[in-house]
This record gives C-alpha cells, structure tokens and sequence, in this order.
C-alpha cells in the first residue's frame, strides 16, 4: 500500500521526475494543487453557510409550531432536524 500525501503541495522529491520531463511542469502542478484546495474551501464553506441557514430554519419553525400549539410536530422537526445535522457531521468526519 502506498502512503498517503498528506501536505497540500507535493515535495521536491515527487516534482523532481516531472522536472525533467519539462522544466515549467511543477509549476503547474503547485499551481493546480492550489486551485484544488482553494475548491475545496469554496465548496466547504457554502456547504456551512447552507447548513446553517437550514438549522436556523428549522428551529424559527420549532418555535413557530410550538407558539402556535403544535408541540408534538414541533417535536418530531426539531428531532429530525438535529438527527440531520449529527448525521451530516458524522459523514463528513468520515469522509476525510
């Protein structure tokens, strides 16, 4: 089993082979490493941004259900809801 990169750029050693194929290939790999994390930053924090946007909806409609006298719908939303969230924690986590 080969080891995982576990640094953002690859090192000197692993650009060397390229190197010598064409001297301005590891640059572009640096640079296309770059574009890939600042992707994934992208996608990351729209993808918390949309979370928490849902979260807060789902509690204004708890407390709207429970004002409104619906305690065991708002109950089962809250519920569902935060079972949601744990579990989209739980695949992220497990996904890295």
């Amino acid at each position: 089993m080969t080891d995982r990169q576990k640094a953002l750029i690859p090192s000197p050693e692993q650009l060397q082979p390229f190197a010598r194929l064409n001297p301005k290939l590891p640059a572009e790999i640096v640079r296309a490493a770059i574009r890939e994390a600042e992707r994934e930053y992208r996608y990351a924090l729209t993808a918390l941004i949309c979370g928490a946007f849902s979260f807060a909806l789902v509690i204004g409609a708890f407390v709207y259900l429970v004002e409104t006298g619906h305690a065991k719908a708002a109950a089962g939303l809250l519920g569902a809801g935060l079972l949601g969230v744990i579990g989209s924690f739980i695949r992220a986590r497990l996904r890295g």
